[in-house]
């Protein structure tokens, strides 16, 4: 890590909750402090902020602090005909490397140069990324709205991730879709969910066993749910409460019930991006 700007992690199968929570350190910055050598009172200060590519068979992110900083690529199985040995790639990467390197020098430059007129309305969590991406889009002489399409597009998979990846998520949206509305003490509630649980065949096992558990891992998919229009609300008066609404739409007791619609909110939530270019501003919202 302290070599390299990029940290590849090839071929896993999951990722620890501890190291996963490591990651998103590295990803947004960190570092530590120790002492330079043993016979003296100096320390040494390494600073962090690191560019991870995980890759595996099967997403392997899915902790929703990490699923936020995850830009998610799908690749399809490399078809028989045009697979090639390493010799006859090795050759065709160094005939286009001069090309490929000026060109990535060219892009930085334009990047550079657009930053500055790039605003956005509304900023998601990864800000600066936003705005750059937006700056790369007009740099290859695309518009920043389709920029704008496909971060909202990822946004709208991290959060799908985020639920499916998530046992009392997945119970919690079932159950409160029937219901349209759950409220209750956290023990009230997790009798309830485990009861839902059993007879749609989530095992009880990966559901919180104590309703201090479930409050902290409610708290863990909170963000997930509200981003797919469940409102969620939590207090304490003589005795803690919490409140689950359905979104709009959501199917009623009776009905096929069915995730929400990650399309309509991609629509809903995608950030609005302004670009000022040339004293002009041209909306993407437009």
């Amino acid at each position: 890590v302290g070599h390299r700007w990029l940290v590849p992690m090839d071929n896993l199968r999951a990722i620890p909750h501890s190291l996963s929570d490591s990651l998103c350190k590295l990803v947004t910055g960190a570092g530590n402090i120790k002492r330079a050598l043993y016979t003296d009172d100096d320390d040494i200060i390494r600073s962090y902020r690191r560019v991870i590519l995980v890759n595996g068979i099967n997403l392997v992110v899915d902790q929703p602090d990490l699923l936020d900083r995850t830009q998610i690529l799908e690749l399809e199985r490399i078809e028989a005909d045009k697979r090639r040995t390493e010799e006859e790639l090795n050759k065709k990467i160094k005939a286009m490397l001069p090309r490929v390197l000026g060109a990535c020098f060219e892009l930085v430059s334009e990047t550079i140069r657009l930053l500055p007129q790039v605003n956005l309305i509304e900023k998601p969590r990864l800000a600066d990324y936003a705005e750059i991406g937006c700056a790369v889009s007009l740099a290859l002489g695309k518009s920043a709205h389709e920029f704008e399409l496909a971060f909202g597009s990822n946004i709208a998979r991290q959060v799908q991730e985020s639920v499916d990846a998530s046992p009392l998520a997945v119970c919690l949206t079932h159950l409160t879709d029937l219901k349209r509305q759950l409220e209750g003490t956290p023990t009230e509630l997790l009798k309830l969910i485990k009861v839902h649980a059993n007879e749609i065949g989530i095992d009880l096992r990966s559901l919180p066993q104590t309703p201090r558990g479930f409050g902290k891992r409610l708290q863990e998919v909170r963000t997930s749910l509200e981003a797919i229009g469940y409102r969620v609300e939590r207090g304490k008066a003589q005795k803690r409460w919490i409140r689950i609404v359905a979104p709009p739409g959501s199917p009623k007791d009776g009905e096929n019930v069915d995730m929400t619609s990650f399309e309509s909110f991609q629509e809903s939530r995608t950030p609005g991006i302004n670009v000022f270019h040339g004293g002009e501003t041209a909306s993407s919202n437009n």
